[in-house]
């Protein structure tokens, strides 16, 4: 059988080879550089976005590689609203009726179904909470859950300028795919393989990693991998089954916002490689602006957490296999692995 070193597909990407273990495509990479990390015109991260590409292996996010492809829920009545670009919506932004500025709010239909995703998010994230009392993992599935609720009481209570309003719809979007990731990754059962070809789980994001004993982990766990190696490193008695060329990204916004007079919400200009700090960033609230709006990643408050696999606590036995599987890896590092080829 194939193993989590050998490789259904094999891509050649600039002076890399990439593979994967358990799925039939190769993601263009764009987590090796270091790129500037600003919101684009549609309030996302554009390419070195978790929410909307694959990115390098953090474990501190663990769930990351969890997060579903916008094509899964498309047309889901609930879920498609997590995607929902309203850059291209201005007619869902309305104006505050006898204010001197131009500012309102979203629409009221747009604003129902994201409370209703936060209502669903809620639900699920209780009772698993309420199944698994004696969860100490690294997962802090309520705070983020309670994040989500406070972009909402944004929304709802302040209005902003059309561009400001993107920029709180889109955090809401993010903090929501959060938790659903993390609820992926905690509630869905590993099948075991009945063929030679051990696929993985086709609807989650999946990541990058240079780490072979990650790439394993991962592999065994039913994520979608993608492992970087230098040329000189394939081993001669790899098993490949094809090659394949790198698939390019769709559909992902990449024109820079242009900051608008009147805007209050405004993030720090700053570069990141792939990996921790990347997720972090692109996981954190307007920096300049309102000063109650926290960022997400605030370690003192415990809205995230450092804690690496192997400083979880083991879950009780009311847990499934697949989160004792995905939880208790052996040998977990203190920090993000790095690309180091």
């Amino acid at each position: 059988k194939f193993g989590a070193f050998d490789t259904q597909v094999l891509a050649n990407y600039e002076d890399n080879i990439i593979t994967s273990p358990n799925c039939d495509f190769i993601p263009e990479p764009f987590c090796f550089k270091d790129d500037c990390i600003m919101p684009l015109c549609d309030g996302r991260f554009g390419l070195v976005d978790c929410f909307q590409w694959p990115q390098l292996h953090a474990e501190q996010y663990i769930w990351s590689a969890c997060i579903p492809w916008q094509a899964v829920y498309r047309d889901d009545p609930i879920w498609s609203i997590l995607w929902w670009n309203m850059s291209r919506s201005p007619d869902k932004f309305i104006l505050e009726q006898g204010s001197a500025f131009e500012v309102g709010r979203v629409h009221k239909s747009k604003f129902q179904q994201l409370e209703k995703v936060h209502r669903c998010l809620d639900e699920r994230a209780q009772k698993w909470l309420k199944e698994n009392p004696e969860y100490k993992g690294p997962l802090k599935l309520q705070e983020w859950v309670q994040c989500c609720s406070w972009a909402l009481i944004h929304l709802e209570r302040l209005a902003f300028t059309f561009h400001d309003t993107v920029l709180v719809v889109t955090l809401f979007q993010c903090l929501a795919l959060d938790v659903f990731g993390m609820l992926e990754w905690e509630t869905t059962p590993i099948t075991p393989p009945s063929s030679d070809f051990y696929l993985a789980i086709n609807h989650w994001m999946g990541t990058f990693t240079t780490d072979f004993e990650v790439c394993q982990h991962l592999f065994n766990a039913c994520i979608p991998v993608w492992l970087v190696w230098k040329e000189s490193s394939i081993p001669s008695d790899m098993n490949v089954h094809k090659r394949i060329e790198v698939t390019p990204p769709t559909d992902i916004v990449t024109e820079p916002e242009e900051f608008n007079v009147g805007q209050v919400l405004q993030f720090q200009n700053v570069q990141y490689h792939g990996g921790y700090y990347r997720h972090m960033y692109t996981r954190c609230g307007p920096q300049k602006g309102i000063e109650q709006f926290a960022s997400l990643f605030v370690e003192e408050k415990g809205l995230a957490s450092t804690s690496t696999l192997t400083n979880a606590t083991q879950h009780d036995t009311t847990s499934s296999a697949s989160s004792v599987l995905r939880t208790q890896w052996s040998n977990s590092r203190q920090t993000p692995c790095k690309y180091s080829l």
